[in-house]
């Protein structure tokens, strides 16, 4: 533990705070304690992804839909197989999206 200490001292005071007995412990036993532990944090996690109404998590899904909501305003014109014209209605921005190369006119 005492070259856990000088490594990484703030991986040495996370270990203290989960365990403090662990000192004594042999490096098997210490590596089943972590197993546990990660193994716990695991399981609370899935809990709580199994109680989402969607099949994204809530700040993602956030983000997207105030993507969702910018995008309403857009309107798209298609100019070949690959090419499109995009329009924004709100800021009379015209973009030409390139999707074989993934290139749009607005990204420099």
């Amino acid at each position: 533990m005492d070259k856990m200490k000088k490594l990484d001292v703030d991986a040495y005071e996370w270990f203290d705070d989960k365990n403090p007995n662990a000192r004594d412990k042999s490096i098997f036993t210490l590596m089943f304690m972590v197993k546990d532990l990660i193994m716990v944090r695991m399981q609370m996690n899935k809990d709580k992804a199994e109680k989402w109404d969607d099949t994204f998590c809530s700040k993602p899904r956030a983000k997207l839909l105030k993507c969702v909501k910018d995008v309403c305003g857009c309107m798209s014109m298609k100019c070949d197989r690959s090419h499109f014209q995009v329009y924004s209605g709100a800021t009379s921005n015209q973009c030409a999206v390139n999707l074989e190369k993934r290139q749009c006119s607005c990204r420099k």
